[in-house]
């Protein structure tokens, strides 16, 4: 991998980017991590040992403050969000489904798009510009 990389210059290329916008995507991270465990620790409040039947739990839930951060994340990014809206709204109809929406609605359009934001803006600063060349002998023109 590490021959690979030395001799891809397009790789070199995206292995700098990815290392310069480390800071910003730290940043970016613990500020998703301090949201995960607000709306871990609220949907703890709300539904703690509510969701699905005592002999049968399912695995989004929020019972511990672990599976809560992950049923939270499991909203943030909306994989599986049907399921985790349908059992909240077994719980409380219009409060689940409110929680739920929220949370993907923040998650997914305002932390996980800034997040590729981010990444996508340092990948736009390390483009190097196209400049549009014509050849003096044969009257072509190509990008340099």
């Amino acid at each position: 991998v590490f021959k690979l990389a030395r001799n891809w210059h397009g790789l070199q290329s995206i292995l700098g980017t990815v290392a310069r916008s480390l800071l910003s995507v730290m940043y970016l991270t613990l500020l998703m991590a301090i949201f995960i465990v607000i709306f871990a620790l609220a949907g703890r409040q709300l539904f703690a040992g509510k969701m699905g039947s005592p002999d049968e739990v399912p695995r989004h839930n929020y019972d511990t403050l672990w599976r809560a951060c992950l049923t939270t994340f499991q909203l943030f990014t909306g994989d599986g969000f049907s399921d985790v809206l349908f059992d909240l709204m077994l719980v409380s109809p219009i409060g689940g489904g409110m929680f739920a929406c929220v949370t993907f609605a923040l998650g997914q359009y305002v932390l996980v798009s800034l997040f590729v934001g981010v990444l996508l803006s340092k990948f736009e600063d390390s483009v190097t510009p196209l400049i549009l060349v014509k050849d003096p002998k044969t009257g072509e023109t190509h990008l340099v």
